[in-house]
């Protein structure tokens, strides 16, 4: 099993636990069963909000990136973030390199250009909201005004299937 695949059991395992008990219940719950594990908390957390808005841990595959409950594709692309073998646009997601909160960064293949770059893909939370998006689209422009050996190149700031990224 790899990492992925195990560390998707572990925050599925404490997400299933957490959601048996009462809501009052469970941010005291799962920080104390993470310990000091930030990350797990965090994405049994992310979990725990989406289920409050409906959504449903039998929409994710144990494949799939962690940071929040999906919807299947193509509908949503996988409510933003992608998974291993998807295409967005052009490029063709290879592994994913982490999660912050602004959004999940994947190693894609660009087909066109046939060179490797990193996706940041920006969360369908951020994306609707419009203060966000322009932050993210600040970072883009800032980033695309530096040049410097220590610093991303930025290639692109683009929209696929509603999926909001950059292209570093």
């Amino acid at each position: 099993m790899s990492d992925g695949a195990a560390r998707w059991h572990e925050v599925k395992a404490l997400f299933q636990a957490a959601i048996e008990r009462s809501p009052a219940e469970r941010a005291a719950f799962v920080a104390a069963a993470a310990g000091n594990d930030d990350d797990l908390r965090r994405e049994v957390e992310s979990l725990l909000a989406a289920d409050a808005q409906s959504a449903s841990i039998d929409d994710v595959r144990p494949d799939r990136s962690t940071s929040a409950v999906r919807a299947t594709l193509p509908n949503r692309l996988d409510q933003q973030l992608a998974v291993v073998g998807d295409r967005i646009g052009s490029y063709e997601v290879l592994e994913s390199l982490g999660a912050g909160s602004m959004g999940q960064v994947y190693r894609a293949r660009d087909t066109k250009l046939n060179r490797d770059v990193a996706l940041k893909i920006v969360p369908d939370v951020m994306a609707k909201n419009p203060g966000h998006l322009t932050q993210v689209v600040r970072e883009g422009q800032l980033l695309a005004s530096l040049n410097h050996p220590n610093i991303a190149s930025i290639y692109g700031l683009e929209e696929s299937r509603g999926v909001q990224m950059l292209i570093l």
